[in-house]
């Protein structure tokens, strides 16, 4: 799971788990295995405010090569309200470039990518047919299947929407 800075990562991930603690930025990344129905997945969420994020194209290769994994995906959390996140501009580092690093690492796999349009609750939030057309997921996404689902981490709503439509595709 990726996103830019105060996305919302830390809170989805606490409230997939029902860890309803007090969330801090994440320094690095967290790890975490959800049980939804029958499958356990396992979330490794990275700070979005650290370089570190700039390496996850090589932390999965490894991830895949060295672990016997079923399905991969990519889950990236946007903030909804913030517009300036989702466009492509060269002087600074976007959600755009975030989803097309790891795309571009791994061109033969067509691994899934969900989007969670967090903060859904709130009245300046960007409609879903608008952060696809900043985003332009149609050409950005191209060989994935994808989809952006709404939500709002602080109750939770349309978290397991995610996750349900996710395993979906690897059935």
């Amino acid at each position: 799971m990726n996103g830019l800075s105060a996305s919302g990562k830390t809170t989805v991930l606490q409230k997939l788990k029902n860890d309803t603690g007090y969330t801090v930025p994440t320094i690095g990344f967290n790890c975490e295995k959800i049980k939804l129905n029958n499958t356990n997945i396992i979330i490794w969420e990275f700070g979005g405010a650290c370089k570190l994020h700039l390496m996850q194209p090589s932390f999965f290769s490894g991830i895949i090569q060295n672990h016997d994994i079923s399905c991969i995906g990519l889950i990236t959390v946007i903030d909804s309200t913030n517009v300036d996140d989702l466009v492509n501009d060269e002087h600074r580092y976007d959600v755009y470039d975030e989803i097309q690093r790891i795309l571009i690492r791994f061109p033969g796999l067509h691994f899934p990518i969900l989007i969670y349009a967090n903060k859904q609750d709130l009245e300046n939030k960007l409609s879903i047919d608008e952060i696809t057309s900043q985003l332009n997921l149609n050409k950005l996404c191209e060989n994935h299947p994808w989809y952006i689902c709404p939500c709002c981490a602080l109750t939770g709503e349309g978290l397991i929407d995610g996750l349900k439509w996710l395993t979906s595709k690897h059935n």
